[in-house]
């Protein structure tokens, strides 16, 4: 009695072999849609891990959101001038209209209405100066209100 041998059969039988693996190959692929990637570190944790138990409380605390976007502006001289403040402001008006965005969570220049600080800045230490900023500001919205919508500060 002769023994099997597979690499003789694949020798003899080259066109069966590939038949055979496309087939195989295609009824794997056939499962790609099923697949699903989670790739949030959370979700990495068992659900009992105390750093997720912790960070669930936080989220519900806080209404912390899933899904979040950060965005930082670097400018040699400094982003409060006209251009860059500009910028901001359209950056700012295309992440409102994104679908999905919660409007009144985003934080931007154009957006905040109350800004306090524990810190004196060189530019709060005269009145005149302060009001000269905050008309600055309202004049510069303004402008750029007519360029990018109708929203002004």
């Amino acid at each position: 009695m002769k023994k099997f041998s597979l690499v003789q059969f694949s020798v003899e039988h080259p066109r069966i072999i590939v038949l055979v693996t496309i087939i195989i190959t295609l009824a794997f692929a056939t499962q790609f849609p099923k697949v699903k990637t989670d790739t949030n570190p959370k979700n990495m944790l068992p659900g009992t891990s105390d750093v997720r138990v912790w960070n669930d409380e936080v989220e519900k605390t806080f209404g912390l959101y899933e899904d979040m976007i950060v965005v930082g502006i670097v400018n040699e001289k400094g982003i409060l001038n006209r251009d860059t403040l500009g910028k901001i402001y359209g950056i700012t008006n295309e992440i409102l209209k994104l679908k999905g965005v919660a409007a009144r969570d985003v934080n931007s220049f154009p957006t905040i209405t109350n800004v306090t600080s524990g810190l004196t800045m060189p530019w709060t230490r005269s009145r005149m100066t302060l009001r000269r900023f905050r008309n600055g500001c309202r004049m510069f919205c303004r402008e750029k209100s007519a360029h990018y919508s109708t929203r002004t500060c």
